[in-house]
């Protein structure tokens, strides 16, 4: 009996085992090892954030991007393609930086690529683009907070063995050192190497902007700054100074007092600004050159170098006749004119602003007198009455444009 019982359990045992066996090989994927079966099963149960760094690349995946990358930014650079062999190296940069912990084959391709890019850096330079920055002897100078259509702008180059060449598709970032407003940021360089800065806006064009240039990489979350390749360019803000040049003309010729400077000259002597009178005279032909901003014209006046403004007068007697009833001629001369005040701002030769005044028949303010002469002293001296209460209406506005607030 005892035997009976001892042999049934011993088959009870052996049935189960090759049930639960049998069960095992059911569920395991054919050909699957049993130690990476064991492992994936691991892996199920673990949390999140443990599944995201065991799929992590290991140091070593790490290692052979790294490699490959600057194998390859070398051979771009090498072979011409400089910006995007630059852009491999720091790539192996930003490859590196996502390391935990010290990888000796990873530092030393690390320590490469930043000595690389350290050898690159003498061989760029980074010139002025656009001659308007430049003065006579070739030095770069400041612009003026009131001109910003005079961009900063950029040529790259690339000194070789084979010689220097520009560097296109190169990432140039424009910023702000001092000031600021709205630029626009990052600009790539085109197949000439060049990069042009837009300034839609100054927010204080009452202080000195500078807006910096540098070559500056960023890539899978890395940046790389070449500290050395930069240039900064400097508005400054406009001086208080400003010149009147007055021109009265009539047909008895060119006043040589002027009607309308004094009362001009007086109302706008509130201005925040160091009026002075242009002491020179200029022929009709030049000032009509002046009048409409002629930049060579304008130039040729040999202003003070700090003047930022112009006032522009001209006051002109239009026509002069003798009045005439019934075929006679009375002892009666008729007289109209029209005065106009322009601000033109020397940076650029732009017209600011400008007011115009008409004394005429047809508006019943017209001149007249006993003779032409004094007929042509009176019109002059009604448009210099009608200037005068023209400029006080508009002061405020002629304040904010000569300050900078209003372009």
């Amino acid at each position: 009996m005892k035997r009976s019982v001892l042999l049934f359990l011993i088959l009870s045992a052996a049935l189960v085992s090759a049930v639960f066996a049998d069960a095992d090989r059911a569920e395991r994927p054919s050909g699957f090892p049993p130690q990476l079966l064991r492992e994936s099963e691991q892996l199920l149960y673990q949390r999140p954030d443990d599944v995201l760094d065991l799929r992590a690349p290991k140091p070593g995946d790490g290692v052979t991007e790294m490699r490959d990358l600057l194998e390859e930014g070398l051979e771009n650079i090498d072979g011409g393609l400089v910006s995007e062999g630059i852009k491999q190296v720091v790539s192996a940069l930003a490859v590196y930086h996502k390391f935990e912990g010290s990888h000796p084959e990873a530092d030393k391709m690390a320590r490469r690529a930043e000595a690389t890019l350290a050898r690159l850096e003498p061989a760029i330079a980074m010139v002025v683009a656009d001659t308007a920055w430049l003065d006579e002897s070739g030095n770069q100078k400041s612009g003026s907070t009131l001109n910003t259509a005079l961009q900063p702008s950029i040529i790259l180059t690339f000194r070789s063995d084979s010689g220097p060449t520009v560097i296109s598709n190169a990432p140039i970032r424009f910023e702000f050192v001092r000031g600021g407003g709205i630029i626009s940021g990052v600009v790539n360089t085109s197949e000439y190497g060049q990069a042009n800065c837009a300034i839609a806006r100054l927010d204080s064009p009452q202080q000195e902007n500078i807006i910096r240039a540098v070559l500056e990489y960023r890539t899978k979350g890395f940046t790389y700054r070449f500290k050395g390749v930069m240039r900064e360019f400097v508005y400054a803000p406009p001086s208080r100074k400003a010149t009147i040049v007055v021109l009265e003309r009539s047909e008895e010729g060119i006043s040589e007092d002027p009607q309308i400077l004094g009362p001009v000259y007086a109302r706008l002597a509130d201005l925040d600004f160091d009026l002075s009178l242009f002491d020179a005279r200029l022929e009709p032909g030049e000032f009509i050159k002046v009048y409409g901003g002629d930049g060579k014209a304008i130039a040729k006046m040999g202003l003070e170098a700090d003047v930022s403004y112009l006032i522009v007068v001209l006051n002109d007697c239009t026509s002069v006749r003798q009045l005439e009833i019934g075929g006679r001629k009375m002892n009666l001369f008729v007289s109209e004119a029209r005065a106009t005040t322009r601000i033109i701002r020397i940076a650029d030769g732009k017209i600011m602003y400008q007011t115009v005044v008409e004394s005429s028949k047809a508006r019943g303010n017209h001149g007249q007198g006993g003779s032409q002469y004094v007929a042509i002293v009176d019109v002059l001296r009604r448009t210099s009455s009608a200037m005068v209460e023209s400029l006080e209406q508009e002061f405020p506005q002629i304040s904010k444009i000569m300050l900078g607030s209003k372009d």
